[in-house]
């Protein structure tokens, strides 16, 4: 039967980290977290009282408006983008992580642990959510793959570190946010 599952469960440890095999015959390497090793390094830099100057470049480059465009509020660019109803919800989420950044930015490791999950999502939305934008898909739609493409994956690997901001869903949602304010990140056809 051409459907028929083989159980292949071997897991294998490695310098990586562990290779966990599934039953449908293939390995999916989970590394050791990267976030995990940052969240050490902030609590012993908070522990230790070792504060940094300023904000690393990459980090900072994310808090400043993008030069690419003009910049424009926030309500203006979810307006230009249909999504006006969707503003309350985005200045509260885009607002919890601008203080949490503001809270741990004199730490070195909280600086590359924000630089790290924004560029992520800054990535995944430009790579997976701008191309629905250009073929004018439906709003549902282009939130499914944001859910799907950006939000959760992104959650994910937050949780396999140390999820040590208690970030959540909407969390996440708000650093799409975030990036949308600072105009990183565009949810209309004129801009990307």
């Amino acid at each position: 039967m051409l459907d028929e599952k083989i159980n292949t469960q071997t897991n294998i440890n490695s310098q990586y980290g562990q290779a966990i095999g599934n039953n449908y015959g293939t390995i999916n390497n989970v590394p050791n977290s990267y976030l995990k090793d940052l969240v050490h390094d902030l609590r012993e830099q908070m522990q230790n009282d070792i504060v940094v100057e300023e904000i690393i470049y990459k980090l900072n480059y994310l808090l400043s408006d993008s030069e690419e465009f003009e910049p424009m509020d926030l309500q203006l660019k979810l307006k230009i983008a249909d999504r006006e109803k969707e503003f309350n919800e985005a200045v509260r989420l885009k607002e919890q992580i601008a203080k949490c950044i503001d809270k741990y930015s004199s730490y070195e490791a909280a600086n590359s642990y924000f630089s790290h999950i924004l560029y992520k999502v800054l990535y995944d939305f430009r790579n997976y959510i701008y191309p629905l934008i250009k073929d004018d898909k439906n709003k549902d739609e282009i939130n499914t793959a944001i859910y799907e493409r950006v939000v959760y994956p992104v959650f994910k690997e937050i949780e396999r570190g140390e999820n040590f901001f208690r970030f959540d869903l909407s969390d996440i949602r708000g650093l799409v946010f975030f990036l949308t304010g600072n105009c990183h990140l565009w949810f209309d056809k004129g801009h990307i």
